[in-house]
């Protein structure tokens, strides 16, 4: 779940260099209704640019705030001030962000050699590139068709899957929310799955010769493709 958090910060510093270092990551546990207000009134103080990992709801529930290196005295004082408990769970984003771009380039130079990762998250041109590779893989099988466009005009791509004739079909998507990235990540290992293992797998088999799959892969492009290339509004350090 770390990796996937951060992974959000690391394509922004990939695309903008915007720099983390001493930023960490507090994991707060509010006792009480009055210290999530009071976690709520901190979270307000815009100038503190902190980023909350998760959502202020319920006493008890861990909440993971990333605090820039610049606000980490002022939260520090509030809270103890407040009697709130809390930990360090990342003592330097920068240092976990660094890592992952490593693994990341790893990975990418791999795949330039044409071995796709499906473990890996990927921009939505890799996405789209990987959809016409399967389309391309097995053509009598897989089809790609444009259902329109976002609001950004970029395309709205789906994969069919379907061995001929009129048949019930299956309806499935992801990535709706613009900080969600491994549903992407799940539909294109489905998508490889279910053409990869037809005729082997007795199971897909027997679905696909009875019903239709549409996926759509990418249901928010926008917010997507602003997750990879905005980062938070954070001034540099």
């Amino acid at each position: 779940m770390r990796s996937i958090l951060l992974f959000g910060f690391l394509i922004g510093y990939i695309s903008c260099r915007e720099t983390f270092v001493g930023h960490q990551v507090f994991e707060i546990t509010p006792k009480n209704e009055e210290e999530v207000t009071n976690l709520r009134q901190l979270e307000r103080e815009a100038h503190l640019q902190l980023d909350f990992w998760k959502s202020l709801t319920i006493p008890g529930k861990k909440v993971h705030v990333r605090v820039p290196f610049y606000s980490l005295q002022a939260v520090k004082v509030f809270l103890e001030s407040h009697e709130i408990p809390y930990s360090i769970m990342i003592e330097d984003v920068q240092t976990l962000l660094d890592k992952e771009n490593e693994e990341i380039l790893f990975h990418r130079t791999r795949e330039i050699k044409g071995n796709f990762n499906f473990g890996n998250y990927h921009n939505l041109e890799e996405i789209f590139q990987q959809m016409d590779h399967l389309v391309e893989q097995y053509p009598n099988l897989v089809s790609k068709l444009q259902i329109g466009h976002s609001f950004e005009n970029r395309p709205m791509n789906v994969l069919k899957f379907s061995t001929g004739g009129k048949k019930p079909a299956i309806w499935l998507d992801a990535g709706i929310h613009a900080r969600e990235w491994v549903t992407q990540a799940t539909a294109l290992w489905t998508a490889n799955k279910i053409a990869s293992d037809y005729g082997k797998d007795p199971s897909i088999t027997s679905l696909l010769d009875a019903m239709d799959i549409f996926l759509l892969p990418v249901t928010n492009p926008d917010g997507y493709v602003f997750s990879w290339t905005k980062s938070t509004e954070l001034p540099s350090l």
